[in-house]
């Protein structure tokens, strides 16, 4: 954790793009002012949580307010968690969360 806070700050103090992969299935991007999540794994509660925490507690350290999350896996999955995870985000944020 100290480590990637480190990196974060170093990058970002440079106006630079920052480039984070959590695990083989899901990557974050931090360019433009904009934080870009790519999921490949298949989204279930488990996955949403993670998400949320991590997505969380970014925003919280770094003030982001633009999230755009796409969904590369076309697999079938509940959007009901999708829906719950951008309801919850306008709840506790206010910011501009786009979901593809």
């Amino acid at each position: 954790m100290q480590t990637f806070t480190y990196f974060v700050e170093t990058i970002e103090s440079c106006n630079c793009i920052w480039y984070i992969i959590f695990g083989d299935n899901m990557e974050m991007i931090f360019s433009n002012n904009t934080l870009y999540i790519n999921i490949e794994e298949r989204i279930n509660f488990s996955l949403i949580n993670k998400l949320q925490n991590k997505l969380y507690r970014i925003i919280d350290s770094y003030n982001i307010s633009n999230i755009e999350i796409t969904i590369l896996n076309e697999s079938y999955y509940d959007k009901t968690l999708i829906n719950d995870l951008i309801n919850d985000y306008k709840t506790k944020y206010n910011g501009h969360l786009i979901v593809k």
